[in-house]
């Protein structure tokens, strides 16, 4: 029945959605199910309305993403990876190392990407539809602020235990959940039919796009693309989970010295430089640092 499934796309594509319909069904539905035993109604309505106002309701979001989580991307991943007879990880790209010299210039990269990214949430937030889409609009960032909010709630502890499951809720299994995902599944789809820079663009769209946070769409779209190009220039899954992961752990360790009063800066705006032509050498390096990927690049192929 898996006969020849890690080469034949159509049927990754059957199963891969089925897959998702199951974790959802068992981790989502069942888990909440679960879950909901553990805290009271009241909570579980307050929560699930997106009314966070207490620690426990916090916890109960906390669950519910944690469990959406895996139902959704590592789940289904993992699970394809076995249907394809991948026993060393090989179908998703994790049979093969970064090497010390690709982790570092990978810590390089994140650290460096931090002001173009907030100069392109910047420019992002302050684009708008034309006026006849003002409701819409309106919605967007409405959502937006809602989502926001959100994030912070999750974020703000200032105990270790808080930062350790932040850490693993918002890090770790975005990092390797959605990279399954996005990187070490559709990217390749897409490259069978279309070319490497078309899946990698393409990739990156959906990958922005799941989020449903407008005003960070280019964003996450930029962070998709250069994903994309590491992972394939790297041809290891290892450099994009560790980068996606590197990106995701410096935003809670930020909320968390903020929470513990170690810092004062917004947390989300921190790395932002307001010179322009010290943000053009910045970007300089940010390409310099890419180029470098390019120039050590593995021959490998999707």
């Amino acid at each position: 029945m898996f006969d020849n499934l890690e080469n034949t796309t159509y049927k990754q594509v059957l199963y891969l959605g089925l897959l998702i319909l199951v974790g959802l069904l068992v981790f989502g539905a069942g888990g909440m199910a679960i879950a909901n035993s553990f805290w009271s109604p009241e909570d579980i309505s307050a929560a699930t309305s997106y009314v966070l106002e207490t620690p426990s309701q916090v916890n109960y979001m906390k669950v519910l993403q944690f469990l959406t989580m895996f139902g959704t991307f590592l789940f289904p991943a993992i699970a394809l990876n076995y249907m394809a007879k991948s026993y060393d990880f090989s179908f998703l790209y994790l049979n093969r190392g970064i090497g010390s010299q690709r982790i570092i210039m990978a810590v390089v990269l994140v650290v460096i990407s931090l002001p173009i990214i907030n100069a392109l949430m910047t420019w992002n937030q302050g684009l708008h539809l034309p006026s006849y889409m003002a409701s819409t609009e309106e919605w967007m960032r409405d959502k937006e602020e809602q989502l926001t909010g959100i994030t912070e709630l999750f974020m703000s502890t200032s105990s270790i235990s808080g930062l350790l499951i932040n850490l693993f809720v918002m890090a770790v299994l975005p990092a390797f959940g959605e990279e399954f995902i996005f990187r070490g599944i559709l990217m390749k789809w897409f490259s069978k039919g279309l070319g490497i820079h078309i899946a990698i663009l393409l990739s990156a769209f959906l990958f922005s796009a799941i989020h449903i946070q407008f005003l960070g769409f280019f964003t996450r779209f930029f962070m998709g693309i250069m994903l994309g190009y590491v992972f394939y220039w790297s041809g290891s899954l290892w450099a994009s989970i560790l980068l996606h992961f590197l990106n995701n752990a410096m935003a809670v360790i930020a909320f968390f010295m903020v929470s513990r009063g170690v810092m004062q800066a917004d947390p989300e705006t921190i790395g932002t430089i307001d010179s322009t032509p010290i943000l053009m050498v910045n970007i300089l390096m940010f390409g310099g640092v890419l180029y470098w990927f390019y120039q050590k690049r593995v021959d490998f192929r999707l």
